[in-house]
């Protein structure tokens, strides 16, 4: 299921888990795919909901077109992260410099096109 309440509560509000199982997850020969968009990072939303709150692989390949990683990809608690065959999030995720590297960094193992750009932290 991917949406369950929580008795889990912070400040008055219940805590709202999205697919609050789910582990791993790939995609793959999306070719056409160019964004995904999350929950906007409003406060309010923040406070009500929780995303992939056990996320601890995430794989994409073949995902040419896709420019960006959702913004609540950092709250994850993602121990490995594989990209290959995207080109253009690739260079977004450049250790230290790409854009999307804020939100990847805490990853301990980051796998791009063959290569470790950060293994075990």
């Amino acid at each position: 299921m991917g949406i369950e309440e929580s008795e889990k509560k912070e400040k008055g509000d219940i805590i709202t888990p999205l697919f609050p199982n789910l582990i791993s997850l790939s995609f793959e020969k999306f070719y056409n795919w160019e964004e995904w968009n999350g929950i906007e990072e409003e406060e309010d939303c923040i406070r009500r909901f929780t995303i992939m709150p056990r996320l601890q692989d995430l794989r994409i390949h073949y995902c040419e077109e896709l420019k960006s990683l959702p913004n609540f990809l950092h709250t994850t608690p993602l121990q490995k992260l594989e990209i290959r065959i995207c080109p253009i999030l690739q260079e977004q995720c450049k250790r230290g410099t790409g854009k999307e590297w804020p939100k990847i960094s805490h990853i301990p193992n980051i796998w791009i096109d063959r290569i470790y750009v950060q293994r075990d932290g």
